[in-house]
């Protein structure tokens, strides 16, 4: 051999190139890593709030667009359902999660055309979208976009309320080209439209308290013994509980039909089987009150946070009455429960259901303390109501707040968990502390409560521990495998 070195050279250099291609191979054929449960949280927090402008878009369209509105918000419903659990780790799982995440996206982006097509055909005399030039196309799919962007960031800001949302959805509307709300908020600020006080670049203030706050009403609905001097005098907030606006997410099925409701005692049920009506009672009111929705909006599972309450509450006993006076399921105060009874949104839903209307005017507080201990049906929609009611509230700080999903999550079950049992007044008092020190939201334990009443710290700490632990179990169990059969 006359060139041995040569040969061995080549033949070297044969064997890197093999090797190179079949890692490249390996590469190419081994599967994806499995995303981690946070960003599953925050993918799905994204398609939440990319789906919350189109959804405005179309209900601003009103009935013309109502079948596809509704279609939107079972995409929605089905999208804040999936269990997602920071402790989940099984690749499995996660895997199984992220398929369905992906099938909800797909599932957006074909409804998005859907509305493109109606839209476009109910401008153009039925004329389809697919059959216009591409770039009148191209013109009304910006303008679409740019609509549903405008009204995406309307949503994050303050409310709005009667004739100026309505010309401010007017405004967004007729608009002709993108470039015509290009500057949108700038104008509504020199307008004095907006107020933009933040709480250290958190939230804007507006969803604080109203300016007169000495007269604001703020009782716990349950009551801690340091809490029981409250902050402020009497009643729950005085907003009443309406209809999910535009600007709500994800939505609850209104348009369901009504079932009928449970028993008002727990009759021949006893122990599991009493829980679990009750529980169901729950998810059905959360989705019909919009506290669902609003809970949703920012992460939190809203069945197992009120699960998690209630079991922090009664652990779900009809009869449980607490030092203070705080009875039944959820444990209301009695003079909680006489103002929650005053309002419409309590009558509409008690009459949609087919339950006993009590006038809570003419019942004493032992009255209505032994019907909260005998009537958990009505407990439980007092409860619901009030927690909607603080969810309302609070749900702007922790949209705003600049940290991941999860703790956007834990930020909002800290407030409503906080309000449940110390009051509202008190949280509103620990974030005013936090504005006052200059520290944002984003630079607190969300898992430590705002609250600094002892007993509100142990009971916000309980509720948080206890609600990921049953969403860990939960995630799991709604996306494992399934067990192969015996033969």
């Amino acid at each position: 051999m006359r060139h041995p070195g040569r040969l061995a050279a080549t033949l070297a250099a044969i064997w890197l190139l093999a090797g190179a291609a079949f890692a490249q191979s390996r590469q190419r054929s081994a599967p994806a890593a499995s995303p981690t449960a946070a960003q599953l949280a925050e993918r799905r927090f994204a398609l939440f709030d990319g789906m919350e402008g189109w959804r405005a878009l179309s209900l601003a369209h009103g009935e013309a667009m109502a079948p596809l509105s509704a279609k939107l918000d079972g995409i929605r419903s089905s999208l804040a359902a999936l269990k997602i659990s920071e402790g989940v780790k099984d690749p499995k799982v996660l895997g199984a999660l992220s398929q369905k995440l992906e099938a909800q996206r797909k599932a957006f982006e074909d409804w998005k055309k859907e509305l493109l097509e109606a839209l476009y055909a109910g401008r153009n005399s039925g004329q389809p979208l697919a059959g216009a030039a591409p770039e009148a196309r191209q013109q009304f799919t910006a303008l679409a976009e740019k609509q549903a962007e405008t009204f995406r960031q309307l949503a994050h800001r303050p409310s709005f309320g009667g004739g100026q949302l309505d010309e401010l959805r007017g405004r967004i509307l007729r608009a002709g080209a993108p470039a015509d709300l290009d500057g949108f908020f700038d104008q509504l600020q020199a307008r004095s439209a907006m107020t933009t006080m933040p709480l250290a670049s958190a939230a804007p203030a507006v969803y604080g308290p109203p300016a007169d706050f000495e007269r604001y009403q703020g009782q716990p609905a349950s009551v801690s013994a340091e809490a029981a001097a409250p902050v402020v005098r009497a009643q729950p907030l005085a907003r009443g509980v309406g209809p999910i606006t535009f600007s709500d997410a994800p939505p609850s099925p209104a348009a369901a039909p009504v079932p009928a409701a449970p028993a008002a005692d727990d009759g021949p049920l006893q122990g599991r089987a009493a829980m679990s009506n009750k529980k169901s009672w729950q998810v059905e009111l959360l989705k019909r009150t919009g506290a669902w929705a609003l809970l949703a909006s920012v992460g939190v599972d809203p069945d197992t946070f009120v699960a998690s309450l209630t079991g922090a509450e009664s652990g779900y006993a009809t009869d449980a009455t607490s030092w203070a006076g705080a009875a039944g399921v959820m444990q209301i105060m009695p003079e909680t429960a006489r103002w929650i009874m005053r309002g419409v949104e309590y009558k509409r839903i008690a009459r949609e259901y087919g339950m006993t209307v009590y006038n809570a005017a003419a019942m004493t507080a032992t009255q209505i303390q032994a019907m909260l201990n005998r009537d958990w049906r009505t407990n439980i929609l007092l409860g619901i109501l009030y927690i909607k009611d603080q969810a309302d509230s609070f749900v702007g700080y922790a949209r705003q707040a600049k940290v991941s999903m999860e703790d956007k999550a834990k930020l909002m079950m800290n407030m409503v968990a906080g309000a449940y049992n110390a009051g509202p007044g008190r949280v509103w008092q620990a974030l005013r502390r936090l504005r006052s020190q200059g520290v944002s939201l984003a630079s607190v334990n969300p898992s430590n409560s705002l609250v600094r009443i002892r007993e509100t710290r142990n009971y916000v700490s309980k509720i948080l521990r206890d609600y990921g632990a049953r969403l860990f179990a939960e995630t799991r169990s709604e996306n494992a495998e399934p067990a192969p059969a015996r033969g």
